[in-house]
């Protein structure tokens, strides 16, 4: 928090309708929530042709021409002012004009009055600091949203019979240099917690990426990792559309050159590495915070844009971050609230899982339909998958219990057929169904209804690997994690999936888009 005092006006002077320089410049951190005025005595009046009492507006604004900015209250002035005057005012949305210069700008309401000060006013501003990267407010189309777009420049020229690919290094485009020497380009793009990566291998038969490119790149030196990679993948569909799309915007991370045969790989990372989020742990005590006010506050540290896409924000009283990276803490919260996290072409999203899970498939794989070329499929990863969540909290200050109970749609369907099917049977002809059971115990919670909430994220967090599936495809930019498939005709593995992982790899061969899939209904 910032505190700044200044004066402005004097004997006699009119500022009539004009943006007045406060001579205050916010850091770029910093925005204005509070103003004080300390009108001295005979120090203000509305003016027109003579002085009269007049009702007007105050506005505070970061720019000289009056375009930015905020109306924080209004006041009624006397013909002539001869007490003191002290006034307070809160400052909506004052986050607009963090980082700027401070301009003051009256406007009387009903006339083309100006603001009179026979004396110095004085004007405390009160900041706040906030996250100096933008926050994007919840949009309900979610999907739009986190697809990375392609922007006029980005568009690559002309129709691709199969595939066509761009890269550019600092806005550079690199693309003809690449493709005579490429062995491999691979964007790997995940759901949730896990980095996006870029890797490119390069034939270097002639040295010509060690002894120029490389070498350059390694002269720049701590500016070296701070080159941007931007790629675009496109290719024709088997109708012969076109489908074109911006993969991501990494930084170099590493490079490498070995042999024989000498190849040059380089690797790069998703923006979210910048400022460690993902890699320095910390120990903090949050205290008074939202789930959103954290999300901003990790989201400027990484140099990332906040995409808060829920409409829930769960307020902290007190959260104790040990010894965890920023975006492992803030997976965490977000897991105890049955959200997701992802990082996406700069832009740091919360997301309902439930939401994406509930939208249409973006593609339907039926078997045998030749839409892929490979295929894996499999029964999870080991773990034992829950047909049943049971969370139980006695609040030990009031000795209250809790209980809540979510069952799996597919187990709540068994229980309801095997109800149905022992009606008319007795004794030993009883069908006993059998289910695994997740115990959830001592995670406070306040309500029968808030354990139920709980009981149903828990079950759904523990499940999320039951069946596993794997698809390589003709290469489609279209498909990213995050976003849901369909099988057909799979036998136990039809049904609905969500995108774990994708990965798009062109070579010298062609373009191939391989999806890792995890079950949801």
């Amino acid at each position: 928090m910032g505190t700044y005092t200044t004066a402005i006006g004097s004997s006699g002077i009119t500022l009539k309708d004009k943006v007045t320089p406060l001579g205050i410049q916010l850091p770029a951190n910093e925005y204005p929530t509070h103003i004080h005025f300390n009108l001295a005595g005979g120090g203000a009046y509305w003016k027109q042709s003579s002085y009269k009492s007049g009702s007007g507006e105050f506005w505070l604004h970061g720019d000289a021409a009056g375009k930015t900015g905020v109306k924080f209250g209004s006041l009624t002035l006397p013909k002539v002012s001869s007490n003191i005057m002290l006034k307070d005012f809160d400052i909506p949305n004052g986050k607009s004009l963090m980082g700027c210069a401070l301009f003051f700008d009256a406007k009387p309401v009903g006339g083309t009055w100006g603001v009179g000060l026979r004396n110095r006013c004085t004007i405390i501003v009160t900041t706040e600091i906030g996250s100096i990267v933008p926050e994007v407010p919840a949009d309900p189309d979610l999907y739009k949203k986190l697809l990375p777009t392609v922007g006029k420049d980005d568009k690559m020229i002309g129709r691709a019979r199969r595939s066509d690919w761009k890269v550019k290094v600092q806005g550079v485009d690199i693309t003809d240099t690449l493709k005579k020497d490429l062995i491999s380009l691979e964007v790997t793009d995940n759901e949730e917690a896990a980095a996006d990566d870029l890797q490119i291998k390069i034939a270097d038969r002639d040295g010509v990426w060690l002894q120029k490119w490389l070498n350059e790149t390694v002269h720049v030196g701590s500016k070296a990792k701070g080159l941007s990679f931007a790629v675009w993948i496109g290719s024709t569909d088997h109708t012969g559309k076109v489908l074109q799309q911006k993969a991501g915007t990494f930084l170099l991370d590493t490079m490498d050159h070995d042999g024989p045969p000498a190849v040059a790989k380089i690797k790069c990372a998703s923006l979210d590495c910048q400022g460690g989020i993902r890699k320095d742990k910390n120990d903090k005590c949050w205290e008074n915070v939202t789930l959103r006010s954290v999300a901003s506050d990790i989201a400027a540290k990484g140099h990332l844009k906040l995409l808060y896409c829920v409409t829930g924000n769960p307020r902290y009283d007190r959260k104790q971050q040990d010894s965890e990276t920023d975006m492992a803490f803030l997976i965490r919260l977000c897991d105890a609230s049955g959200y997701s996290v992802k990082i996406s072409d700069g832009q740091l999203i919360i997301f309902d899982r439930k939401t994406f899970e509930s939208g249409d498939s973006v593609q339907t794989i039926t078997f045998g339909d030749g839409s892929y070329t490979k295929w894996s499929l499999g029964t999870g990863d080991g773990k034992t998958t829950y047909d049943i969540c049971t969370v139980t909290y006695t609040d030990p200050a009031t000795g209250k219990s809790f209980k809540g109970v979510y069952k799996a749609p597919e187990w709540q369907e068994e229980e309801d057929r095997v109800k149905e099917a022992n009606k008319d049977k007795s004794g030993d002809d009883l069908e006993t169904p059998t289910h695994t059971e997740l115990k959830i115990k001592n995670k406070k919670v306040k309500s029968n209804a808030e354990a139920q909430e709980l009981a149903e994220i828990e079950l759904n967090l523990k499940n999320l690997f039951e069946r596993t599936v794997s698809f390589t495809l003709p290469g489609n930019p279209s498909l990213m994690a995050g976003l849901p498939v369909t099988l057909k005709k799979f036998g136990y593995w039809s049904g609905k999936y969500m995108i774990t992982t994708c990965t798009h790899s062109i070579t010298q061969s062609g373009y191939t888009t391989k999806i890792k899939l995890r079950f949801i209904g």
